[in-house]
């Protein structure tokens, strides 16, 4: 059951990122709203604390997610720069390390080509050492007569984190400056959900093997034994198994895999959500 309890594991933790994805892509849209509505007032700066507090917790919230993905991908702990220790989702469910050469080297593939990646894993480091990610957010809107256009962007100046935690000029030189936090989330959440299509990939046949066993064991206890006094613990089940000579507890499990098909159903398409533009249905 552990190659499961590792399957499940790592779709949480990747929709644990996705929804952290979606609630600050929520939140950036809501305040561009909000903000066209109010237009100018006395209240501005008030305001605008408010939305930077919102959206510094959910950049917060995802760049930790992302990180911690990244990590459970694949991971070294180093000592005298030696690896003592190594962990990777695939291995974790195959329960084996077959897999953990190709793993390494997917994961530095996608680092090396996106640059997005390498610095999202960086200011995940400067916002834990240092100060929130953002403190400059912007709203604006262009009236064409036909269709209104509003946008919130939240940047951040290259000067703010040129050598913080490792982040050097030839880095900031792939990007824009200032740095677009929005481009950026975008970016970082192909690159992972691009990771976690390869566990899927390299874990299918094992967790689909695994999963038939539950669906018999559960199948066999439910149907082939004299069980009394059922109980259930968070998706533990718990029962009381009868024998000539005595009663023995004994613990299965049925329905508690089930998010792990619900969370592939729902994040069956990794989307390409930097190439992706929000508009309202023209009617004609």
């Amino acid at each position: 059951m552990d190659s499961l309890r590792e399957a499940l594991d790592s779709e949480s933790t990747y929709a644990a990122l996705m929804l952290a994805f979606n609630q600050f892509k929520s939140k950036a849209y809501e305040i561009g709203l909000m903000e066209q509505s109010y237009g100018i007032s006395d209240q501005i700066h008030v305001r605008m604390h408010e939305h930077r507090a919102s959206l510094n917790f959910l950049i917060c919230a995802y760049m930790n997610l992302a990180k911690m993905y990244y990590e459970k991908f694949y991971w070294e702990n180093y000592r005298k720069k030696q690896p003592t220790e190594v962990s990777s989702m695939v291995s974790n469910i195959l329960k084996n390390d077959s897999k953990n050469i190709d793993v390494k080297e997917f994961q530095s593939k996608i680092k090396e080509e996106n640059p997005e990646l390498e610095l999202g894993l960086k200011l995940r480091n400067f916002m834990q050492h240092n100060v929130l990610l953002s403190d400059t957010i912007s709203t604006s809107f262009n009236n064409d007569s036909e269709n209104i256009f509003f946008n919130t962007n939240t940047s951040i100046p290259h000067e703010r984190v040129l050598g913080k935690s490792n982040i050097d000029a030839k880095l900031l030189d792939n990007f824009a400056n200032p740095i677009d936090v929005n481009i950026l989330i975008d970016k970082i959440t192909e690159c992972i959900s691009t990771l976690h299509l390869q566990v899927r990939t390299l874990t299918e046949n094992k967790v689909n093997q695994e999963h038939v066993y539950l669906i018999n064991l559960n199948h066999a206890i439910s149907t082939e034994v004299n069980l009394i006094n059922k109980k259930y613990e968070k998706g533990m089940s718990k029962a009381t198994l009868i024998t000539e000579d005595s009663q023995q507890e004994i613990q299965y499990y049925i329905g508690w895999f089930s998010p792990y098909k619900h969370s592939k159903e729902k994040y069956r398409f990794f989307l390409p959500h930097s190439r992706i533009e929000y508009s309202k249905t023209k009617q004609i």
